[in-house]
């Protein structure tokens, strides 16, 4: 996400805003709250993505908002062979979670855990033999909007990966592994 760019997903009970700052730095809004997290870039693919984070250990935030003061949060790219493949892996995500998605493939996943002092939010972009797919079923584009930062939209396209990784991701997904290394050869 370029600076300035914001991200708003909504459903019938809940709504999520984010909003890039520079580099890495977000800012998230909710049921009236806001708060804002440095990520980190991740040095292996987790869950098939190598994207950036926030592990949410500790605080993140001293001042609680509506039973909320930690933060676990990730963005990445998500690839698939086929529009089939993205919707299996779609209609895998936690039922527990408020999720919307465009039918470019921007999928936006939230949860307030007041329980767990917790704030998950989970920003992809759905990547289909190396592009952004231009109608997935099931979206509904009026749940996710994208707002343009000062210097217009900056999503970034799908990056290539190697038919040998995303059969390592694959398999990974099978199995339920969250780690994926890339320097492994193929196997």
């Amino acid at each position: 996400m370029g600076p300035g760019l914001k991200i708003t997903a909504s459903d019938a009970d809940s709504s999520i805003s984010v909003r890039a700052g520079s580099e890495y730095d977000r800012i998230y809004s909710w049921a009236g709250c806001e708060g804002s997290v440095g990520l980190y870039a991740r040095a292996d693919r987790w869950y098939g993505s190598l994207g950036i984070y926030y592990p949410g250990s500790g605080i993140t935030w001293w001042i609680p908002c509506k039973g909320i003061n930690r933060a676990v949060v990730e963005e990445g790219q998500q690839h698939f062979r086929s529009v089939s493949d993205a919707l299996e892996w779609v209609r895998a995500l936690p039922r527990s979670f408020h999720t919307a998605y465009r039918g470019d493939g921007l999928v936006i996943q939230w949860l307030q855990s007041p329980g767990r002092s917790q704030l998950n939010v989970d920003v992809w972009q759905v990547c289909i033999a190396g592009d952004r797919p231009k109608d997935l079923p099931g979206a509904d584009d009026s749940r996710v909007t994208v707002v343009p930062g000062p210097d217009g939209e900056k999503r970034l396209g799908c990056v290539a990966i190697s038919e040998q990784l995303l059969d390592r991701i694959e398999r990974a997904r099978k199995a339920d592994r969250p780690r994926i290394d890339d320097s492994q050869p193929p196997g």
